[in-house]
């Protein structure tokens, strides 16, 4: 039931991507007890993988019993955490290490190399459904799929190519690959890292594709590259399998696309804006909740349990720090209302309601000494932020708005429009939102977007726009909010007075562009109106 109490808590680290995910507890109702059985399964190429299942030992349900398949993320194994619990409410579970996988722990890899959610990954999958309804006494129509980060994707994966589950609950990824992979078009900079992880070994001809996409900055063929790996924004339109999609505000994947995938389906769905992996807050009260919000949607559609939740509202949010809880049936709300702020010159300052003459400011990208793509892909440079700061400077730029006399909700997905100019070919920018209070002690608001520009004309002013991260958070009386845009796209810990995750690849090239702040860049905030 979807009021059940969770008490008991574990966790799960996501060794690549350092991700914390939180995973399912037991509750106070009747627990079944289970068998654990460990496996190595042969997938048709004649790859073993590492397979547990837990099965409940009561009497088995006429039609076999609903069962779950519990997927990892990149880099770990096994996803025992979740599935073992998990079977005590009276589902058989699976949880597998994808091949390649597993390498922390003898007890928990599989054979082979990975290949980062590819064909073979999608045959590996249908294999182990397969092999689950002829090993085990399972209902064939009440198999359901979950897992975060890469266990998300083949959430995704398996509605998208038709694997037979009845429900699907994917966790802390976009549904798009190359969403995730191309911030704003630019190269994140996990895709960079990942022919260097011990924990995620590549077959030798996928690691040297991913240098070379990465020395040549071919970001358009790293969107080929994805693509092959299916598409799954594009393959689930129309889609009728309750899903069911977990994203966290501050996911350094980010929870747009998620958001527009599930705007997409046809079927039953849900979206869960809020907290919880890669990176973001864990909140011990939110762990509850997404814990039973889980429990509730395979209860509902694995079971038939008629526990109310498909008749909720599709979109349920968890405001950014205090986490208060809000229902729409649409995200963003229709009820918002989006206010556009120009910057004001002649300096950086203000944000105005009105355009201003046009000003420039200069933002510069310049690295020190003859350094490239090609050292941070052999790992010459670090991929942390004190590593880049070596190479290429900070340079930014900043505008505030007026204090708020009252408090003000920002629901919704913040736009940006820019007029820029360079005298290189192509270049970046990153934009970030902060809420500033009296103090000036200061919040992120959003996991900032980039944007990659292809400049025709190299002094040529031109004109972007785009859509930063969406964002769920009250400002309070007294604070401002600040836009700042800077060269470098990286987070910034206040608490630390530190830098401390890059969110994507700067270009190793000498640039210096200019920020025109004039009638074509703006700053377009959404608004909600704030009744407590």
């Amino acid at each position: 039931m979807r009021n059940s109490i969770i008490t008991g808590l574990a966790s799960f680290k996501d060794v690549t991507f350092t991700a914390v995910f939180l995973i399912l507890g037991f509750g106070f109702i009747a627990q079944s007890e289970i068998t654990q059985n460990d496996h190595m399964v042969a997938m048709d190429d004649g790859v073993r993988l590492n397979t547990t299942v837990f099965v409940p030992d009561g009497e088995i349900p006429k039609s076999g019993w609903p069962a779950v398949i519990f997927v990892h993320g990149l880099g770990s194994g096994k996803y025992l955490s979740a599935a073992k619990p998990f079977a005590k409410f009276d589902y058989i579970t699976l949880a597998y290490t994808v091949r390649g996988g597993g390498q922390q722990k003898v007890s928990e890899r599989s054979e082979g190399v990975s290949t980062m959610a590819g064909p073979r990954e999608v045959e590996d999958l249908k294999g182990i459904i397969s092999w689950l309804k002829k090993s085990y006494p399972v209902n064939p129509k009440a198999v359901g799929i979950t897992g975060p980060s890469l266990g998300g994707i083949h959430s995704w994966m398996a509605v998208a190519h038709d694997m037979g589950v009845a429900a699907s609950v994917p966790q802390n990824f976009p549904v798009s690959s190359n969403y995730a992979m191309l911030p704003g078009g630019n190269i994140h900079p996990r895709f960079v890292g990942i022919p260097r992880s011990k924990s995620t070994p590549l077959t030798p001809e996928l690691s040297q594709l991913i240098k070379h996409l990465t020395i040549n900055y071919d970001t358009q063929g790293v969107i080929d590259f994805m693509m092959e790996r299916g598409e799954f924004a594009q393959q689930i339109e129309g889609e009728k399998t309750p899903i069911l999609a977990l994203v966290a505000w501050e996911d350094h994947w980010g929870s747009n696309s998620a958001i527009e995938a599930i705007a997409k389906l046809k079927g039953p769905r849900k979206l869960y804006l809020g907290t919880g992996g890669h990176g973001s807050s864990t909140v011990p009260s939110e762990i509850k909740f997404r814990n039973n919000l889980i429990r509730s949607w395979f209860d509902r559609y694995l079971k038939g349990e008629r526990n109310r939740i498909d008749k909720e509202p599709v979109v349920e949010i968890a405001l950014l720090d205090t986490w208060e809880h809000m229902q729409f049936a649409i995200f963003p709300p229709r009820e918002v209302h989006k206010k556009v702020s120009y910057p004001k010159g002649p300096t950086p300052g203000e944000l105005a309601n009105e355009p201003a003459a046009t000003n420039s400011y200069h933002l510069i990208h310049l690295p020190k000494g003859k350094v490239g793509l090609a050292d941070l892909a052999e790992g010459r440079i670090s991929l942390r932020p004190e590593g880049l700061l070596k190479e290429i400077p900070l340079s930014s730029v900043s505008w505030k708005m007026t204090p708020e006399k009252n408090s003000r909700l920002v629901i919704g997905i913040p736009k940006c429009r820019l007029e820029l100019s360079s005298k290189y070919p192509r270049f970046q920018v990153a934009v970030r939102l902060w809420d500033v209070d009296p103090s000036a002690k200061t919040r992120r608001l959003f996991s900032r977007a980039a944007q990659l520009v292809e400049v025709s004309n190299s002094m040529k002013p031109q004109i972007i726009e785009f859509d930063l991260a969406a964002i769920g958070y009250r400002i309070q009386a007294g604070n401002h909010i600040e836009l700042e845009i800077s060269n470098l796209d990286m987070d910034w810990d206040k608490t630390k007075n530190t830098w401390y995750r890059v969110r994507s690849i700067p270009l190793f090239q000498k640039t210096q562009f200019q920020v025109h702040a004039g009638s074509d860049t703006w700053i377009q905030i959404p608004f909600l109106e704030d009744h407590n």
